[in-house]
C-alpha cells in the first residue's frame, strides 16, 4: 500500500510538470505542449527550474561501489559536479582530466590535472640553467637548477632540484610565483594540506591531522605516487598527480635517494630561515610535512593561481 501511494504521488508530480512521451524520448517541461528533442531519450525543459543531481560529500562519493563510467554527482565537499570516467572522479569542468590545458614554459611542455578545486602541473618543474652540485644557487637574475648527479638526463625525467631561495626567487611570501610561469605559483603549506585531505581515504580536508609534522594521514602518499619508478611499494596515482622519486641535493653538495624519495618545497616558512616541504618515501603510504634547511635542493610543483 505504501509503495502504491508513492507511485501515485510521483505520477501526479510528473504530470503537474508536463511529461510528454514520444517514441523517440521523453520531455519533462514546464509546458505541456513541449516535445523532446529527437536526439534525446530524456529532454528536461524549463525557463525557471534547474536539474538537481544527488548531493554527496567526498567520502560518500568515494564509497560508491563499482561506479560506472558516466556517473555524475554533486560533491558538497568541493562544491562541484563530479564525473566518473571509468577509473577516477573528475570535476565537472575537467571531464577529460586536462581542463587546465598545457603550459609552454622554458622550452618544456607541462600537462596539468585538476584535483578537487586545485589545478596542478603533472610534472616537476624543469626550468633554468643547470649548475654543478657543489655550487650554491644565488640571487643573480638567472634561474639555476641542479640535476641529480649533475646529469641533465635526470632533469628531463624528474625535473630540476632547487634550493628554497631560488625556488621562490627570494620573495619570502606565501604563494610566491617564484620560478613558476606567469599565472602559477609555488604552493603554500595550506595548499598542500588541501591536496592531502582531498586524496586521503580516511582524513578529509581541514582535518587537524594535516597540521602535524612528520608522516601524517592514512594513504595520501600512495594515491599521489606514480605507479612506476619507485624502488618498492609503488603508488596508485589515483588522481593523476604522478609524483616521482627524484631524490634531493644535500647542503654538503651531494645527491641522495633517487628512486626512493620525492621531496617538494612549499612557499611557506615555519620560522625565519626554516622552510616547510613535503616528502614521499617508497616504504610509506603516508606523506611527510617537515621543516628543513633551505639549502637543500628539492623538486618544485607549480599550482595555478
Amino acid at each position: 500500500m505504501k509503495n502504491n501511494i508513492y507511485y501515485i504521488i510521483t505520477i501526479k508530480l510528473l504530470l503537474a510538470t508536463g511529461v510528454i512521451s514520444y517514441a523517440q524520448g521523453v520531455a519533462i517541461s514546464d509546458s505541456i505542449t513541449s516535445t523532446p528533442d529527437p536526439s534525446a531519450i530524456l529532454d528536461l525543459q524549463s525557463s525557471h527550474h534547474g536539474f538537481l543531481p544527488p548531493r554527496l560529500n567526498t567520502l560518500q562519493m568515494n564509497a560508491i561501489e563499482n561506479p560506472p563510467a558516466g556517473l555524475m554527482v554533486y560533491n558538497t565537499t568541493v562544491n562541484s559536479l563530479m564525473w566518473f570516467n571509468g577509473s577516477r572522479w573528475f570535476m565537472g569542468v575537467n571531464m577529460d582530466g586536462t581542463a587546465c590545458g598545457t603550459v609552454e614554459y622554458d622550452s618544456r611542455t607541462y600537462t596539468t590535472i585538476i584535483i578537487g578545486s586545485q589545478c596542478w602541473m603533472r610534472e616537476n618543474l624543469d626550468a633554468g640553467t643547470m649548475i654543478i652540485g657543489n655550487i650554491t644557487q644565488t640571487n643573480n637574475e638567472i634561474v639555476e637548477k641542479y640535476c641529480y648527479n649533475n646529469d641533465q638526463a635526470n632533469c628531463l625525467i624528474f625535473g630540476g632540484l632547487y634550493q628554497w631561495g631560488e625556488a621562490i626567487q627570494y620573495e619570502t611570501a606565501e604563494g610566491a610565483r617564484g620560478i613558476c610561469p606567469i599565472g602559477w605559483h609555488i604552493p603554500a603549506d595550506g595548499e598542500w594540506k588541501e591536496l592531502e585531505g582531498y586524496v586521503d581515504s580516511q582524513y578529509s580536508i581541514a582535518d587537524p591531522i594535516w597540521d602535524n609534522t612528520g608522516w601524517r594521514g592514512n594513504d595520501a602518499g600512495k594515491h599521489l605516487k606514480s605507479v612506476s619508478g619507485w624502488v618498492t611499494n609503488e603508488g596508485l596515482d589515483s588522481y593523476g598527480f604522478f609524483a616521482l622519486p627524484g631524490g634531493f641535493r644535500l647542503p654538503n653538495s651531494t645527491f641522495s635517494s633517487i628512486s626512493s624519495y620525492g621531496s617538494w618545497w612549499t612557499s611557506s616558512e615555519s620560522e625565519p630561515g626554516l622552510s616547510l616541504q613535503r616528502n614521499l618515501f617508497h616504504f610509506f603510504n603516508t606523506i611527510e610535512r617537515k621543516t628543513n634547511n633551505p639549502l637543500y635542493g628539492y623538486s618544485v610543483r607549480c599550482i595555478k593561481d
